[in-house]
């Protein structure tokens, strides 16, 4: 159907605190400008830098070693699914160049480009001022740009150590991608997410977020891990320190020692061989059996002429002739004549001095002692179809996949095990199997119980006395070292064959080529040459951290993720099966977040970032690595009053995370945060478009209070903003102390230990403190109190000015985090704020989509990591979280956690989560809640609707040019008040003045309009 089209009469639009968007990140992103080398950042055909596209995420790798092969670096990551794009060549730009500015003068960077800045602190000369540095920064960072881009090319600003990132875009306007390097020892991801993402929306960039997997000088590296042994290989055994090897030829080769020894090739035309002590025992295609004995020969003692099969066990020997089928036995050294132990054996097993035959009838016999002419015992008679022996244990699988074990006597009787076994394993006390598909291992007595599943995704298994391993269905080998609980790594990818022998693993692909590997697990092999100086598996961050970043990049709306050293790291070896490498466990984790940022949750689906609160900061701040070690801005300026403001300010929320970091602990890096990952940081000359989006401004540092920044600041509030001013901003500014509605007595220095917000005292450590005791005047009132026992003062005031409201504090200049702390919990953990009560120790965001509300929990405590260990995991840190929606007489619809899958029962309006040490949880919630519609809907007072609202502002009827089905009536309050069907005309003559959200439903869609009642 078609509707005619005529220009809505919209007044001034009253918008409520609740309902200012935090829009999603721009949809600006890297297009392709046909420059050939960096074709590999097109998201779309176009040409032109301002082009935008509707892509707004991308993953991309980068060659940045030699040693992978770049075609073969594409091809798997094509393969396993890691990335959007691939570039041989790194992105062009300029990368941690505050840190370069400030600290590598005369120095060649990480891109070996040599920087000249200066020699006082990277400036050529002190700077006179915060201003005269931040000019002087500029001027530095365009002459790069002049050293570095190529015109007509990509260009990123990246920054690290340094809080710089609004600066390169603001003085560069051909800036492509504002991004933020984290990891290594640079201090929050958090603050760095919350400056990238604020300086993104400021000057209407993609963000990106570059995860460096150094950690000092560590990093995680996975390329030393394995010796390749050989190529064109059918069969391999490891007995002790001995490897053997039958190649395709029939060439059978032993090598003794470390990994990197010699081959010996001790036989041609054999078709089998085995490994016993210092034994070898080898057949070839013509029957004829040898063993030799001692040191790796080919010297060869024959034992018998036309046999089939054998078996070597210490100084016994067994073996079957091909045409009679008789077993022949002996022991004692290689000369001694064979004596006969029957026939009829489908499969024979040595265990010290017991002997097993499996009868191709089903029958299991058994001989036990010193005597090996004992007559056979039937252990069972029938329907066996596998067995094994270990010591005086006997596990056999029987035909219906019954798993039955017996120990002692080889008359005891049987115990059953296990039902629908397709696998099983006995190794001295371990025994396992897989039982419906699922792996279990128990130690100790055989009556006692399994204990949980190990996995659900093991097709094979191999144990030893200390170590598991098993196979997926993927091909791909995991082991564990220790406990049977211990966590498993995966070592292997294309696994065909595998074999354990103590700390050594050899592990071959089905086309012949082995690789081995000594040591503990996940440690570097010595006979591997470096590709980085302190690599290895155990190095740099921990899989938990990248998991974490990623998730927590993505759902923060960046545009743009780069793992770096992903192209090497995300893969177990240079060496490639097929044309493409092995998956790394860190590979892994980067194939998690693909695939989840793709199918599970994609780009159109992850929904709008809530970020309410904006840290409006000034612009020459300086803040960077010495503002937390030594008090200094720009790397080398005192700090004064208002800088310290702005560092108590960041503290209170990022807390320990912002100092440097150590190499003894990960966690700093980013951490649980109780008010929210809620927070935006903007600069000054932020425009009001801008500033229109945050729900809540909060006012740091020594911002230039011109006329410009102070109209913008009260249009802000009048257009229904909340404002947090300092006393000091109110005293330096006439309209913003008529704003704040407040006097103030003289400034005193007193003892604050408690403060009373929303009838609420909550007790601290005291803390000495300077405040203005605050006076209102005009319509303002008390929002909190406190003092001590002795004394209460007006601490922060609240303020009704327009649509929105001004929060004046007391603290003059407030350097104190605590105080900070409380202030902001009480002003931004509010209904219309933020969705949610968040119960819990967790790291949490939000995104929205209409009707629907994606909450990201990550439990950043209870992983345990150096930069040169291996990560561990304390549970004790798990936590349940518990969700409350504040909005009122909204409920929840349904909730599902999205990684996993799981549907998660929730009462009207909460629900819990469990979240484990070191994990990702990403709930959606479906809502009735009117808030998400309101806020996906704050720009239709700018387009042209599809269904004519006339007029507007209206004093009676609102008018429709054609009949619709339904229309809703919310309240300014978001309640909806008033369904009416089937009508042309809705009556509002009873409804009191304000404005109104109607929800117009006709057969094709739902539209919505703001109408004021005048």
């Amino acid at each position: 159907m078609k509707y005619s089209f005529i220009t809505l009469l919209i007044l001034s639009i009253i918008v409520q605190a609740k309902k200012l968007d935090a829009q999603l990140v721009s949809d600006h992103a890297l297009v392709n400008r046909h420059e050939n080398k960096f074709d590999y950042l097109t998201l779309s055909d176009g040409v032109d830098r301002n082009v935008s596209t509707t892509k707004k995420w991308n993953i991309a790798l980068t060659n940045i070693s030699g040693r992978y092969n770049p075609t073969v670096q594409e091809a798997s990551s094509n393969y396993y699914g890691l990335a959007d794009s691939y570039a041989k060549t790194y992105f062009e730009g300029l990368k941690e160049w505050g840190y370069s500015m400030h600290h590598l003068h005369n120095k060649i960077d990480g891109a070996g480009n040599l920087i000249v800045s200066g020699p006082d602190f990277g400036f050529d000369g002190v700077p006179s001022s915060p201003e005269d540095a931040l000019s002087k920064t500029e001027a530095w960072f365009l002459k790069q740009i002049d050293n570095f881009h190529t015109p007509n090319t990509h260009f990123i600003t990246k920054n690290a150590h340094y809080f710089y990132h609004h600066y390169g875009a603001g003085c560069y306007n051909d800036v492509d991608v504002i991004a933020c390097e984290v990891g290594e020892n640079i201090a929050s991801i958090n603050a760095h997410v919350a400056f990238t993402r604020g300086a993104a929306r400021q000057y209407n960039k993609p963000f990106g977020i570059n995860l460096s997997s150094w950690w000092g000088p560590a990093i995680r590296d996975y390329t030393r891990q394995w010796v390749k042994l050989g190529n064109d290989i059918q069969d391999v055994q490891v007995e002790g320190t001995r490897i053997g090897i039958l190649l395709k030829d029939g060439t059978l080769q032993v090598k003794e020692g470390g990994l990197d020894a010699s081959w010996t090739t001790v036989g041609s035309d054999v078709t089998a061989f085995k490994l016993n002590g210092d034994r070898i025992g080898k057949l070839e295609s013509n029957g004829d059996f040898y063993v030799s004995e001692g040191e790796i020969s080919d010297t060869w003692v024959l034992q018998l002429k036309g046999v089939d099969k054998f078996v070597l066990e210490g100084d016994r020997i067994i073996a079957i002739l091909q045409t009679t089928g008789y077993i022949k036995f002996k022991e004692g050294d290689l000369t001694t004549a064979f004596s006969n132990l029957g026939s009829n054996s489908q499969k024979f097993l040595m265990d010290g001095d017991r002997i097993a035959k499996l009868e191709p009838n089903g029958t299991l016999k058994m001989i036990d002692g010193a005597d090996p002419v004992k007559q056979w015992y039937t252990s069972v008679s029938s329907g066996v179809a596998d067995f094994d022996i270990s010591g005086d244990r006997i596990i056999i699988l029987k035909k219906n996949n019954d798993l039955l074990i017996n120990e002692g006597p080889i008359t005891s009787e049987f115990t059953n095990v296990g039902s629908n076994v397709t696998a099983f394993d006995v190794e001295n006390l371990r025994i396992g199997k897989i039982e419906n598909g699922k792996l279990f291992i128990k130690e100790g007595d055989i009556s006692s119980s399994w204990g949980d599943e190990i996995t659900d995704e093991a097709i094979s298994f191999k144990m030893t006395s200390s170590r598991v391993a098993y196979v997926d269905a993927g091909k791909n080998l995991f082991v564990n070292d220790g406990a049977i609980a211990s966590a498993f790594y995966e070592m292997f990818g294309f696994t065909d064959k595998y074999e354990l022998e103590g700390t050594r693993i050899v592990a071959m692909w089905d086309d012949g080529t082995l690789f081995g590997r000594d040591n503990e697990l996940m440690s570097i092999q010595p006979e591997v040459a470096q590709l980085w100086k302190d690599g290895g598996p155990s190095r740099g961050h921990g899989i938990s951290l990248s998991r974490r970043t990623f998730f927590n990049s993505y759902m923060s709306g960046a545009n743009l993720l780069y793992p770096q050293a992903a192209s090497a790291n995300y893969f177990a070896s240079e060496h490639d099966y097929q044309g493409k490498f092995m998956l790394s466990p860190l590979g892994r984790v980067g194939q998690d977040i693909y695939a989840f940022s793709h199918d599970s949750l994609n780009q159109e689906q992850r929904g709008v970032p809530w970020v309410p609160v904006a840290i409006l900061m000034n612009r020459a701040h300086g803040l960077g690595l010495r503002t937390w070690s030594n008090n200094k801005i720009f790397s080398g300026l005192p700090m004064d009053d208002k800088d310290y403001m702005n560092k108590s300010l960041l503290q209170s929320i990022w807390g320990s995370s912002l100092v440097p970091q150590k190499t003894s602990d990960e966690y700093p890096f980013l951490q649980n945060n109780d008010l929210g990952e809620i927070f935006d940081v903007l600069l000054e000359d932020a425009p009001l478009n801008v500033l229109k989006k945050y729900a809540m401004i909060v006012l740091t540092g020594d911002l230039n209070l011109n006329a410009t920044l102070v109209q913008k600041l009260a249009d802000y509030v009048n257009a229904g903003g909340n404002l947090i001013v300092n006393v000091e901003y109110a005293d330096a500014n006439s309209t913003i102390k008529t704003m704040a509605g407040v006097n103030h007595t003289s400034a005193i220095t007193t003892q604050v230990n408690q403060v009373l917000a929303d009838g609420v005292l909550e007790s601290f450590a005291s803390q000495n403190i300077e405040l203005k005791p605050l006076q209102t005047t005009q319509s303002a009132t008390s929002f909190i109190t406190g003092g001590s026992s002795e004394s209460d003062y007006l601490l922060v005031s609240s303020n009704a000015v327009g649509n929105g409201k001004v929060f004046c504090v007391a603290f003059t200049n407030l350097r104190n985090d605590l105080i900070w702390k409380l202030i902001l919990k009480n002003l931004v953990k509010r209904p219309g704020i933020v969705p949610f009560n968040i119960d819990g120790d967790i790291q949490y965001s939000y995104t929205y989509n209409p009707n629907e509300w994606i909450i990201t929990l990550i439990n950043n405590k209870g992983v345990n990591k150096t930069n040169t260990t291996l990560e561990t995991i304390d549970h004790s840190f798990d936590q349940n979280i518990g969700i409350t929606l504040q909005e009122a007489d909204a409920d929840i619809l349904s909730v599902t956690e999205l990684i996993d899958g799981q549907n998660i029962i929730s009462a009207d309006d909460a629900f819990s989560v469990d979240v484990a040490a070191g994990e990702v949880k990403i709930v959606r919630v479906s809502t009735q809640s009117t808030m998400t519609t309101k806020i996906s809907n704050y720009d239709l007072d700018e387009r042209t609707a599809k269904l004519i609202v006339f007029p507007n502002p209206t004093t009676g009827n609102t008018s429709f040019n054609k009949e619709v089905e339904e229309v809703q009536i919310y309240n300014a309050s978001g309640v909806l008040i008033r369904t009416v069907n089937n009508v042309k005309t809705v009556d509002m003559s009873t409804c009191s003045k304000g404005m109104y959200l109607f929800k117009v439903r006709d057969a094709e869609s739902t539209q919505n309009f703001k109408i004021i009642k005048m």
